[in-house]
């Protein structure tokens, strides 16, 4: 859907995927060749970023949590919605924006890695979150 609505990030990710060598050996793509279609990427993952697939999810504290001076205790389930930290201006240039290049390199190492989180995160995140982005790409 993003990138029907900006057609200059459709027709960069398209010229992207058309340089790859499978398209013109008439061959399935190898993870080697999903590699190379790093703005494709960014776009899927700034997509995810916006409309993340997942609305919330839950989590038991394993320890208490202070949290801008109030004390979460353990064992409280919280509930995390990647939406409002996806947009959190803190770690977000352009937040309410279809931007790609919040997942330059250089950009990703400079933020927290809990800002995106579009499939959970830590040790119970989602398994199958490399095989949807390969997807994503053919």
């Amino acid at each position: 859907w993003f990138l029907g609505q900006y057609p200059e990030h459709q027709v960069g990710a398209s010229n992207q995927r058309k340089s790859i060598v499978c398209l013109a050996e008439m061959r399935d793509p190898t993870e080697a060749d999903l590699r190379r279609l790093p703005f494709l990427e960014r776009c899927i993952k700034e997509s995810l970023r916006l409309m993340p697939s997942v609305p919330f999810f839950s989590r038991v504290l394993s320890h208490d949590l202070e949290v801008d001076d109030v004390i979460l205790p353990k064992n409280l389930a919280v509930t995390v919605a990647p939406w409002i930290s996806h947009r959190d201006p803190d770690n977000w240039e352009r937040p309410e924006e279809f931007y790609p290049d919040h997942f330059l390199p250089e950009k990703v190492s400079a933020r927290d890695p809990y800002a995106y989180i579009p499939f959970s995160a830590g040790p119970r995140n989602c398994i199958g979150q490399k095989f949807a982005i390969a997807e994503e790409k053919t």
